[in-house]
């Protein structure tokens, strides 16, 4: 596993003498969240990546989930398009359509980042990196079926502005029954 940190130390985060786990503190940050995206996914030298939010959980499979769609499906990049978002206090779930896939869902080949790699960007640069594998038929999306919780962040959790709408077509209330039963919310109410 690979951990990125820009600027600040998260040392303390990372277990001690686990060799399983590689901290890059960046001393010159890139400019843009796309130029930190592609950073990373450069440190790297393994077939397949995955994206993992440090405040978002998945649960245990969610990985070898994901590898084998990509290998059943002999496509490029895949992600969630259907998750638990939550807060603490409320639940939300986002009905994602085919195609779209969350950020920090995205698990995808190395070599199709190398030719297609992260824009320069700072906003959704994870969502135009997914949308340009679905316009070259090579995204293959599906519900999370339990296997992540995102963590809702009320400004930038998506563009739709869920807050203070009872409903709308892609979000819609949940219960927090409706989460996995290994998920456990250890972050603010």
């Amino acid at each position: 596993m690979l951990i990125v940190a820009d600027g600040s130390d998260v040392s303390d985060l990372v277990p001690d003498e686990d060799s399983r786990v590689t901290l890059v503190t960046l001393k010159d940050s890139p400019a843009t969240l796309g130029d930190k995206r592609n950073v990373a996914c450069d440190l790297v030298d393994t077939p397949i990546i995955v994206h993992w939010d440090d405040d978002d959980w998945s649960a245990p499979g969610r990985v070898s989930d994901q590898v084998a769609r990509l290998q059943d499906s002999g496509k490029q990049v895949t992600g969630y398009r259907s998750m638990l978002f939550t807060n603490g206090a409320a639940w939300w779930k986002y009905e994602g359509y085919p195609g779209f896939a969350f950020g920090t869902s995205l698990c995808y080949f190395r070599d199709w980042w190398k030719v297609h790699p992260f824009p320069s960007v700072n906003h959704a640069s994870d969502v135009c990196f997914a949308n340009g594998a679905l316009q070259a038929d090579q995204m293959i999306s599906v519900p999370a079926h339990g296997r992540m919780v995102a963590r809702d962040h009320r400004a930038i959790t998506n563009q739709i502005r869920l807050h203070g709408r009872d409903e709308n077509q892609t979000w819609r209330r949940a219960a927090r029954a409706e989460a996995p039963l290994a998920f456990e919310w250890d972050g603010p109410t």
